[in-house]
């Protein structure tokens, strides 16, 4: 009864075990939203900035358009999967402190 009573009023976090799991997720999940976003990115600038770089009548060589969303994707992989790590061991960070924290005040 008093594990319920602690989980009630978030005396005990559940949030050490759900983290892994959601990071996990997430991680996964990075490479799917990267490669939507590269193709997204790719077609608005073509759009937007057909005619300031080339002339309308030239359409992108496809090998060109290919290895540019494969770098864009590259890049954007690499900083998203840095930018979700270091989230992560920023919530774990403070997890950690709140608990010593507890420790030090008796609670």
């Amino acid at each position: 009864m008093d594990v319920l009573y602690d989980f009630l009023t978030f005396r005990y976090f559940i949030s050490h075990n759900v983290l892994h799991i959601i990071y996990f997720l997430g991680a996964a999940g990075i490479p799917f939203l990267t490669w939507r976003l590269s193709q997204r990115l790719q077609s608005w600038l073509e759009q937007s900035l057909s005619g300031a770089i080339r002339p309308r009548r030239q359409p992108l060589d496809g090998n060109q358009s290919t290895s540019h969303i494969y770098g864009l994707f590259f890049i954007m992989f690499i900083l998203i999967e840095i930018v979700w790590r270091v989230m992560f061991e920023f919530l774990m960070a403070f997890l950690q402190m709140r608990e010593a924290l507890m420790i030090l005040a008796g609670i």
